[in-house]
């Protein structure tokens, strides 16, 4: 059984969170979140990190990425191994 996937605020008492830096390279992956698009009017992502979901309005992405298929939704996710991610005024900086 899975644990439920934890939300990330977004950025309602910092407009800078914390960066988090790791010596050995971390798992992330990420798609497109039709849900909360809709809702806002404007594109918006999830990017699964360190067992959180933060949801941004775009990505800067430094390191290679890989696509898989999936059968139920979401359809289509990227992912890869990185070192460094941080989130800042609604952009998802990995390195």
């Amino acid at each position: 059984m899975s644990s439920p996937v934890k939300r990330a605020k977004m950025g309602q008492n910092h407009p800078r969170e914390p960066i988090y830096m790791r010596k050995s390279k971390k798992r992330f992956w990420f798609h497109y979140n039709k849900p909360y698009s809709q809702k806002y009017k404007v594109n918006k992502w999830s990017v699964h990190y360190d067992g959180v979901c933060h949801i941004v309005d775009s990505i800067n992405c430094y390191v290679y990425t890989f696509s898989r298929e999936r059968k139920k939704q979401p359809r289509v996710v990227m992912y890869g191994d990185c070192t460094s991610f941080e989130v800042d005024n609604g952009k998802a900086i990995i390195k």
